[in-house]
């Protein structure tokens, strides 16, 4: 069983998805839901945030935070939506 308080960090494999639109109850975060991810249990939603990170081994994602890089990311850049779907 994935840890969900590190599981964000486990692996090389989490993506940092950026949209207008990322908040608890929009499309995408329903989408992980359906896909089994679950949230990293740290802190919630910023509103004046647009981005998430992604861990797609660990299934855990987590909200970004203004200021704070929660880890490192493939490709170092910000995917979309689309794009996280395509590679998924």
């Amino acid at each position: 069983m994935i840890d969900k308080d590190n599981g964000i960090f486990i692996g090389t494999a989490c993506f940092l998805v950026k949209d207008n639109y990322i908040s608890s109850d929009c499309e995408f975060i329903k989408f992980l839901h359906s896909e089994d991810f679950s949230i990293w249990n740290r802190h919630g939603f910023y509103d004046s945030v647009s981005w998430i990170y992604i861990n797609i081994n660990s299934k855990i994602y987590a909200p970004g935070m203004p200021g704070i890089s929660i880890c490192e990311t493939v490709g170092n850049h910000a995917i979309t939506i689309e794009e996280f779907k395509c590679i998924y």
